[in-house]
């Protein structure tokens, strides 16, 4: 699983913004560690973004740096994507839980069939994101999981599996929604 596989998830729920960017550059995303975000998605968005600014728009020259070659590993890049954030006002808790989403959605896409090794993929990947309040209920941490004897038995892994596209279907709809309202406050700031 790249992380640039991933990312064109995010594109395809039109879900890129400044935030989830930085944080696919950034080596910090569960899963990703050892991974950067590939600088061509970089360049692309900043492309966009510029078409849709004037000259004298404070981001144009930076936005313009980073629609040229990008190279992810570079502090300056990193900077520079910092920057358009903070002046965007960028909610990258909002970006994160994006990324959190696709990964999670590719997991589930890929999921071992097996119930007790697909029981412990979708524990390390919720795990690794911390056991967050917001995960589905058994996939919280000390939140109405299972108990050891029905762990990996094929009725609680449908159960958790059902659960978890459940939480997928939800978790778009409140994504799109929250980057409509922060599309509509940037645009607002031009």
């Amino acid at each position: 699983m790249k992380i640039d596989n991933v990312f064109l998830r995010l594109e395809a729920h039109s879900l890129v913004d400044w935030g989830v960017l930085l944080l696919g550059i950034q080596n910090e995303l569960p899963g990703f560690s050892d991974e950067r975000l590939s600088g061509k998605f970089v360049e692309e968005f900043a492309t966009e973004e510029l078409a849709e600014i004037g000259s004298g728009d404070e981001l144009f020259e930076l936005m313009a740096s980073l629609a040229l070659d990008v190279d992810t590993a570079s502090p300056e890049t990193r900077k520079s994507i910092e920057e358009v954030c903070h002046i965007k006002r960028v909610d990258t808790q909002l970006s994160m839980r994006k990324w959190q989403f696709v990964i999670i959605e590719d997991l589930m896409n890929r999921i071992d069939p097996d119930p007790l090794y697909g029981l412990i993929q979708l524990s390390e990947a919720w795990a690794a994101w911390g056991w967050p309040s917001d995960a589905p209920t058994s996939m919280r941490n000390g939140g109405g999981g299972i108990s050891a004897d029905q762990y990996g038995s094929s009725d609680a892994f449908l159960r958790i599996k059902e659960e978890v596209e459940k939480w997928l279907r939800t978790e778009l709809t409140e994504l799109k929604k929250d980057s409509d309202v922060t599309r509509i406050a940037d645009s607002s700031r031009a």
